[in-house]
């Protein structure tokens, strides 16, 4: 997509790049970054079969109380407390009384719940090992669950299956797991689709109010899931929003007022991505005349009005400054996600006209890029305010193994290849050396990572500011030198992985 922060390494990236900075080496950090992330996010072995046993009572409602009363996005929680535990009980007794017999999907559903909760509850022992220890026992209930991925899809084709398939999703969106949050989501919508959850039951039906509510709350947290994932990767989208027909959902499956707030907020952000990504791609695949573009961008923004104004009172999205005090006890993880998604939308929309490979792909003349010299300063302008947001939001985050790959990973890149882009742009502009400063806290927000979560390198990260630096001195010097010296790797890297994208979407 025109926002996908990878795009920096396409072909037409990379030789932008060294023609801006005279960097011999770029190709091959463009190829390293790429390298790393497409071996980071997919499986590299099968999953383990053999099953854990599953915790004792005391230990289960432990785990289920953290779930519900600790996750930071229970806006995106598929399955209400009160059904749960009643459920749980349930359970418990037949298990006590010996006439238990046990379904995929509960099996499914109780085991991530059990992964989810361990991971937040062991995480916050004061021990050296906490965060080792929390994604060890999380994934182990985890893969309990995946053991019975096949069943829930071609065997079981129950609502509970779909709950768990989502729930699963969820789980994998974590830090923690790195892969395998774009196939379960998109699994999780087939069956949704199967289930006809994306359709408005006829009045005929006759179903009661909560089960019409509950089938509307299963469909839009799936959707969100699936819209914001496939935004992040570049992936196609699941289900047409066309075919959606499903009442957006209403307040009262939900525990907290507040997230029912957010999940409408993100329900409408998501659409807003689905229709922001079509109609970019209807512009891509024709020469399209600078009306065109102009009333793209037009229409777009006015999308992103609409957004911004029904942002939740309590949130400010052009803010970069987070409240120490959030109302309603609302998680700062939450906030983060609305502010990050608005701007994270800002950037798909005018990065088109920003970074040099899309303007490229547009084909645009010399007389029409003067035409429309004036809309590229403003989307220069949106771009790089919104990237300053949300690098100045990375003081609220703190890594944990629950912590959202969103959080820690997808965002801060996107701002950081923003920035990176705008300070070759614009050398000589005199925010130039207050923005390399942001870069470098990105920077050190991956070093942190990387010392935490062992399996994790995003040298990449240390080598844009690094080379966005010697870049303006070399612009403001007026030399016309290569940087020989800002060359970080002597690894010859196989260029395939730029073609290897795809790699991603798992």
């Amino acid at each position: 997509g025109p926002g996908f922060f990878l795009s920096l390494c396409s072909r037409s990236g990379i030789r932008w790049v060294t023609e801006k900075t005279g960097a011999p080496d770029f190709e091959g950090l463009a190829a390293n970054l790429v390298s790393d992330l497409s071996q980071l996010f997919r499986p590299h072995a099968k999953f383990d079969q053999q099953r854990t046993a599953e915790p004792d009572e005391a230990t289960a409602w432990l785990y289920t109380d953290a779930y519900f009363s600790e996750t930071s996005h229970g806006f995106l929680s598929v399955i209400p407390r009160q059904w749960f535990e009643g459920k749980l009980r349930l359970h418990f007794s037949k298990l006590r009384s010996n006439s238990f017999s046990d379904t995929t999907g509960w099996y499914a559903m109780r085991n991530t719940i059990y992964a989810a909760g361990s991971r937040l509850l062991l995480a916050k022992r004061n021990r050296p090992n906490a965060f080792r220890e929390a994604v060890i026992q999380g994934n182990s209930y985890f893969q309990n669950a995946l053991s019975v991925q096949s069943d829930l899809i071609l065997v079981e084709n129950s609502r509970v299956a779909v709950q768990a398939l989502a729930l699963m999703a969820t789980y994998t969106e974590a830090v923690s797991w790195l892969s395998l949050n774009y196939s379960l989501g998109t699994n999780a919508m087939r069956l949704a689709e199967t289930k006809g959850l994306h359709r408005q039951p006829p009045p005929l039906s006759r179903l009661p109010k909560e089960e019409l509510e509950l089938r509307s709350q299963i469909w839009w947290i799936i959707y969100c899931c699936d819209r914001h994932c496939a935004a992040r990767f570049g992936r196609p989208v699941g289900t047409d929003d066309d075919c959606i027909t499903v009442q957006l959902p209403v307040n009262s499956k939900h525990d907290r007022f507040y997230d029912y707030e957010i999940l409408s907020w993100s329900v409408r952000n998501a659409q807003i991505t689905s229709s922001i990504a079509k109609r970019l791609n209807q512009i891509e695949q024709k020469t399209p005349s600078t009306d065109d573009i102009i009333n793209c961008m037009n229409e777009l923004n006015e999308l992103l009005g609409e957004l911004q104004k029904k942002s939740p009172v309590h949130v400010s999205l052009d803010s970069s400054q987070l409240s120490t005090s959030n109302p309603l006890g609302v998680p700062t993880a939450s906030i983060l996600f609305l502010v990050s998604s608005y701007h994270i939308s800002v950037i798909q929309v005018h990065s088109i006209l920003v970074y040099p490979w899309n303007i490229a792909r547009l084909g645009l003349n010399t007389t029409q890029k003067i035409h429309l010299r004036s809309q590229m300063a403003e989307s220069s302008r949106r771009c790089i305010e919104s990237a300053r947001v949300i690098i100045q939001k990375l003081s609220g985050v703190t890594i944990t193994p629950s912590t959202p790959k969103w959080c820690a990973f997808f965002f801060p890149l996107t701002a950081l290849v923003n920035m990176f882009v705008h300070v070759l742009q614009h050398p000589d502009e005199e925010s130039v050396e207050s923005d390399i400063a942001l870069m470098r806290v990105v920077a050190g927000h991956f070093n942190y990572l990387e010392y935490i979560i062992l399996e994790l390198s995003f040298p990449m990260t240390r080598d844009l500011a690094n080379l966005a630096q010697a870049a303006v001195y070399r612009a403001r010097s007026g030399t016309g030198h290569t940087l020989d010296h800002i060359t970080m790797s002597d690894t010859i890297i196989n260029l395939q992985n730029i073609e290897n994208l795809e790699q991603l979407s798992v």
